[in-house]
């Protein structure tokens, strides 16, 4: 692995197996090594190691708890494998609890036939995770970058194949972006719980593994299947208000394992009424049943009691439980405890194989980030973390194969990503100033509060459809906002946490079905047992209810896209094109200038950066173009021609992921003539039609550029006297507009190149001569254009 920081000497590792010299693994934490969710992990792993239990008992379970949508090989492997690596543990020195003879204590959680949980009172988690780093740290060859987030996934193609080479991450103590290079990248990057206002993960889990990772085009799956954990802990200080946005504690499942009951504030012990299993059934069907009782009621939480067991025991079982209660007044060996549910553990994720790896070469991953499919739509109890250790060490194996596949034949790859890392501008690390951040935290509330309306316990699809386009708006709000203030943490993880809400809630929207974790109102029961995982590699197939700050965009997006800088004709071209597609045509441009013209609240606003030569925020665009193409929708147009859209990245992206983009037209025209037809346009203040009075004839330029004739467009007679010239067309705007166009356009148009879609069209001459050759240009992407140039 190599960390390449700009201005520095790079220093390189490699990782050490036989197969390999020199080298090293380099384990880059977004906070410190201890701060994930492992440490709290409580219940405890999962292991098939009493006579009495079987590996088909532990199967059956998973696969029930999973509502039958699990993949059964890779339960096969877990349940299989499970003990070996539980075993393992235990020689690295992880100290469990253990029985009078001396073995292993089992427990039992919701779900389970039988006791199979090894545990180490209930802070399984945290004695799993001091005995990997102390193992870790004794290797000699791990090496630990504490406090760096990343922020995205290196890739490049080796022999026509992509491959992942690494990531760029934040160095938050430095305030430095860093990219380490590798031939091989492990995601254990856990979950993304800060999507809700209430989770019981802690603030590092943010989505960042799976946002990257969807970003990089590495395929996701069941994002819809949400877990949420029945019993956070309600401290009393709290009654009669809902539960505080933050971390919630988590009172462990074994807590109903060992004969907690749950009961309504009235009394009643309600989980027999719904379950025959009471309450050890699975997770999801125990949190709609407590949420049904807070929401028939009223009331703002339920009881867990398990003060009838022998204080002693409890104690001795629950320590960690019994002291946080304890600081908050509640004693849990006399009296009830408060819970109510919150979001705990995402069952969804990157999609991998058996061995971790996902559909992009060299990039895996592993635990809660992953989707290995053991889970289905709703994880059994403990599963959790038996799943990471067990598709870590499958992932083992691949991982070294390929490392020597790349070593022989992606150097050269390896190299560019080294050498390619530019952190100026955009991706250069900034602080916010404080405005900026009051601004991130208030969306994201916003966006928290959102998820649990549309994409909670129980669901409608109106909610969902509009907390999609709410979550939508905030991710293209972040990009627009990380164009002026580059790599923020806070712009960074709420890009990340709008992602993961996108593909939550048009995960949700796909399956019209109640299943696990998704549990929708206008479709309560399974469509089948066998419904098949949605598998989302990019959001053209996230179907209905997919939606940009514009609903509009959702429904009907541009299919054909003219680019081009200022005062290269492309108002004029679109219209013609367009006329013969048989589709409207859309200015970017004009809207902006109407939005001025008209002294709207938008226009008063953008009138001083058109007069500045600036470009617009992306979300003033989005915002009038979803006007736009709402009142077109109206009137019943088909498709759609834009001019003036996209000039950013951000906007182009944007149109890749929402449309079915045709072909993006792309307009060269040499510069001093640009500026020459920008000031001879004209504008009839009467008629409102546009004319150019420029008469350019310029021989072929010193660097080879043809030469160019273009006579007049002159106005008739009568439109003469009402002739006015664009307020933003001087010289020195003129410019100013060109040069903010050229650095923009580069990225603009290799996205469109590297999608295959732009196709380049040099001007050479006036609209007659010019037309009919782009016409020519067109007409292999267009069936249509032959028969409509000839009527």
């Amino acid at each position: 692995m190599q960390a390449c920081k700009p201005g520095k000497k790079a220093w390189c590792w490699n990782k050490k197996f036989p197969q390999l010299s020199r080298t090293a693994v380099a384990v880059v934490t977004k906070g410190a090594a201890v701060d994930g969710c492992t440490q709290y992990a409580q219940g405890g792993i999962c292991a098939v190691l009493d006579a009495l239990d079987s590996v088909e008992a532990h199967v059956h379970d998973t696969i029930v708890a999973g509502d039958f949508l699990n993949r059964r090989k890779a339960v096969e492997v877990v349940c299989r494998e499970g003990p070996a690596a539980v075993l393992e543990l235990v020689a690295l020195g992880a100290q469990f609890t253990r029985g009078a003879g001396g073995s292993l204590h089992l427990t039992r959680e919701g779900g389970h036939s039988a006791r199979r949980i090894v545990h180490a009172a209930d802070v399984t988690g945290r004695e799993i995770e001091r005995a990997l780093l102390a193992a870790a740290a004794a290797k000699g060859n791990v090496v630990f970058f504490e406090n760096h987030h990343a922020v995205d996934l290196v890739w490049d193609e080796v022999g026509g194949v992509k491959h992942c080479l690494g990531v760029d991450a934040l160095d938050m103590v430095a305030s430095a972006m860093t990219r380490f290079v590798a031939p091989v990248t492990l995601l254990a990057t856990g979950g993304a719980g800060q999507v809700y206002p209430v989770t019981t993960n802690p603030a590092v889990a943010t989505g960042d593994g799976m946002a990257m990772a969807f970003r990089a085009k590495a395929a996701v799956a069941n994002m819809e299947f949400v877990q949420f954990h029945p019993t956070a802990f309600r401290p009393p200080a709290f009654a009669g208000a809902p539960l505080a946005p933050g971390r919630a504690f988590l009172i462990s499942e074994a807590v109903r394992g060992e004969g907690g009951r749950l009961f309504n504030l009235a009394g009643e012990r309600f989980m027999a009424r719904v379950d025959l299993r009471g309450e050890l059934a699975p997770r999801d069907v125990v949190a709609r049943a407590i949420h049904a009782q807070m929401q028939a009621r009223g009331d703002p939480h339920v009881l867990l009691d398990v003060s009838h067991a022998p204080a002693a025991e409890v104690l001795a079982h629950f320590p960690n439980i019994a002291a946080h209660c304890a600081s908050a007044g509640v004693d849990i060996t006399a009296e009830p405890i408060p819970v109510a549910p919150a979001q705990h553990y995402m069952c969804g994720g990157v999609q991998t194989g058996l061995f971790g790896e996902t559909n992009v070469a060299g990039l895996y991953a592993a635990g809660e980030v992953a989707c290995t499919g053991l889970h289905g739509a709703n994880r059994l109890a403990s599963n959790s973390l038996l799943e990471g250790l067990v598709f870590a060490a499958r992932a083992v194996p691949p991982s070294v194969a390929h490392a020597e596949a790349v070593a022989r034949s992606g150097g050269a790859a390896l190299r560019r990503a080294a050498a390619s890392a530019d952190f100026t501008g955009s991706q250069a690390p900034m602080r916010l100033p404080a405005a900026a951040r009051e601004w991130v935290a208030a969306e994201r509330r916003e966006l928290t509060a959102t998820m649990w309306r549309g994409a909670g316990i129980v669901r409608s699809r109106a909610d969902m459809k509009a907390a999609l386009q709410q979550a939508s708006h905030t991710y293209l709000e972040s990009e627009a906002l990380a164009e002026c203030y580059g790599m923020a943490p806070e712009l960074v993880e709420l890009r990340n946490l709008a992602t993961v809400g996108e593909l939550i809630l048009a995960s949700a929207l796909r399956r019209r079905e109640s299943r696990g974790g998704h549990y929708v109102l206008e479709h309560p029961l399974p469509a089948g047992r066998l419904a098949q995982q949605a598998s989302l590699t990019n959001l053209k197939q996230w179907g209905e209810g997919l939606q940009q700050p514009a609903a509009s965009l959702a429904e009907k997006m541009p299919s054909w896209i003219m680019l081009g800088p200022p005062g290269v004709g492309k108002g004029t071209y679109s219209s013609r094109v367009a006329k013969l597609l048989g589709i409207s045509h859309i200015s970017a441009g004009d809207l902006v200038r109407d939005e001025i013209k008209n002294q709207t609240e938008c226009g008063q606003q953008v009138a001083r950066l058109v007069n500045q030569g600036d470009l617009l925020p992306d979300s003033v665009i989005l915002e009038l173009l979803q006007q736009r193409l709402a009142a077109g929708r109206a009137r019943g147009e088909g498709g759609v021609l834009l001019d003036g859209f996209p000039r950013t990245r951000s906007q182009a992206e944007t149109l890749l992921r929402f449309s079915d983009a045709q072909l993006a037209l792309n307009l060269h025209l040499r510069e001093e003539v640009l500026i020459e037809k920008c000031l001879g346009r004209r504008l009839c203040s009467c008629c409102g039609k546009s004319f150019n009075v420029a008469d350019i004839n310029l021989p072929p330029s010193a660097s080879g550029e043809p030469a160019i004739k273009m006579p007049p467009l002159n106005p008739p007679a009568n439109c003469v006297p009402y002739l006015e010239m664009r307020s933003d067309d001087n010289y020195a705007t003129i410019k100013r507009r060109l040069e903010v166009y050229n650095a923009e356009a580069s990225p603009v148009e290799q996205l469109f190149r590297d999608a295959g879609l732009l196709l380049d069209f040099e001007i050479t001459g006036g609209i007659p001569e010019t037309l009919p050759r782009l016409v020519d240009a067109l007409r292999p992407h267009s069936a249509h254009l032959e028969e409509k140039q000839a009527a």
